[in-house]
């Protein structure tokens, strides 16, 4: 498991993500939070591959990644004017 790192210290929400390196699809957990949240996955080159949001109250999403090629990603989510990231490999 791979904690995400807080970029803002005003941070109110966590993340953490599954597996890593992953094959076909990653987990995304986070805290409870009462807005929508974008969240962005891109490559190594910050070209956006993937994107989708976290509906208000929802706290989980699998998010397949057959679709995209072996490398190293960023996972990017946002709420309010703060924003996360971590990084997983795909195989």
């Amino acid at each position: 498991m791979l904690k995400t790192p807080k970029l803002n210290s005003r941070a109110c929400i966590h993340a953490r993500s599954w597996p890593n390196p992953a094959d076909s699809f990653i987990t995304l957990k986070v805290n409870i939070s009462n807005e929508p949240q974008p969240i962005q996955i891109l490559n190594a080159t910050g070209q956006l591959v993937w994107q989708g949001e976290l509906e208000p109250l929802q706290t989980e999403i699998v998010i397949s990644i057959n679709d995209i090629p072996t490398g190293l990603y960023h996972l990017m989510i946002s709420h309010a004017s703060d924003t996360y990231a971590t990084h997983f490999y795909k195989k």
